[in-house]
């Protein structure tokens, strides 16, 4: 057909813009071009309520894909391998300096400082301890020695005596009176919590935390980062994979989850709607020649190796070809 050589001869031009001398020139050109066009449209008019509700709805719907989660799988294992064979240390991340003005932060945030004190002395877990220690103690007191023994002759070994009586007339007073105590102890122990709370909120004045703070520092500020590898492998295990999906898959479906990403949308809005898109990454700091290069060396190694194995020009071809056997061109 008489459009054929025709249709060799467009191809050919077309490719000669990705030949070697001409390619990354010819790919910076295009991608420029498309800065332009798009970069002069408004956010308001591009990032629209209806798309925030289809986004909202397709990650609803959607269960993250077995390949994505192996491949996340691979990344917790490749950084906990790197962690191990780390010999950076904390103070290597950070200074003394930062450490110092995080903890004035936490000076200067008095109200965090009582919620935490709260909570802390009223968990379970304080409770707990707290009971433990205090069951420890008495216990201590009344079997070893203490000052009340060293101090008044002759107690030590009355005590001695009666508690050996004691055991063989009445067996199994011992465990009766630790039943007695830790009675007591869970009777009083909401009295003892709540002082507890008093004397942790007011213990936790400036001075002290600066001591929490320095000491944290000291422990930790010379730990190799493979020291806590171990602690990290231990999350990698299904029962922790099938938690974290059960946690996502339940909240993603929460109203809360609704109103996170509809907030984000509108501050986004607020800030950024008015202004064309180019403005807005040049006011982020990706000025228009950073994008184009960045994008330009980015597909550059992709269009490379689509020119030397012929998929590009087949792509041109068949593109053109269409024309070329349209009943228009026919026409024409």
């Amino acid at each position: 057909m008489k459009w054929e050589a025709l249709l060799e001869a467009h191809i050919n031009f077309e490719m000669r813009a990705f030949e070697p001398d001409q390619l990354e020139q010819s790919v910076r050109l295009e991608v420029d071009r498309i800065f332009t066009l798009v970069g002069s449209l408004k956010i308001r008019d591009v990032v629209t309520e209806k798309q925030i509700e289809t986004a909202i709805q397709e990650v609803r719907s959607r269960q993250v894909p077995p390949d994505a989660q192996t491949f996340f799988d691979l990344l917790a294992t490749r950084s906990i391998e790197l962690s191990k064979s780390s010999n950076e240390t904390l103070s290597d991340l950070t200074t003394k300096d930062i450490q110092k003005q995080w903890t004035e932060v936490l000076i200067n945030s008095n109200e965090l400082r009582s919620d935490v004190a709260r909570d802390f002395a009223r968990s379970v877990f304080f409770k707990k301890l707290i009971s433990e220690v205090l069951f420890f103690s008495l216990r201590r007191f009344m079997s070893e020695e203490n000052a009340l023994t060293k101090n008044i002759p002759g107690v030590a070994s009355m005590l001695k005596f009666g508690q050996n009586l004691v055991n063989q007339t009445l067996p199994g007073l011992d465990e009766n009176v630790s039943r007695a105590l830790r009675d007591f102890i869970n009777k009083n122990i909401d009295n003892v919590s709540r002082y507890a709370e008093t004397v942790l909120t007011a213990e936790m004045d400036e001075k002290m935390l600066r001591e929490i703070a320095d000491g944290f520092w000291d422990d930790f500020s010379t730990r190799p980062l493979s020291r806590f590898s171990d602690d990290l492998k231990q999350m990698q295990n299904q029962k922790v994979k099938d938690a974290a999906n059960a946690t996502w898959e339940h909240f993603k479906k929460t109203d809360l989850f609704d109103r996170i990403i509809r907030m984000l949308y509108r501050a986004f809005l607020d800030h950024y709607g008015s202004l064309e898109i180019q403005t807005a990454l040049a006011n982020s700091g990706f000025e228009r020649s950073v994008v184009v290069d960045s994008i330009t060396q980015g597909v550059l190694p992709g269009v490379q190796a689509s020119v030397a194995n012929g998929s590009l020009r087949s792509y041109v071809s068949e593109r053109l070809r269409r024309f070329y056997e349209s009943e228009a061109a026919q026409n024409i």
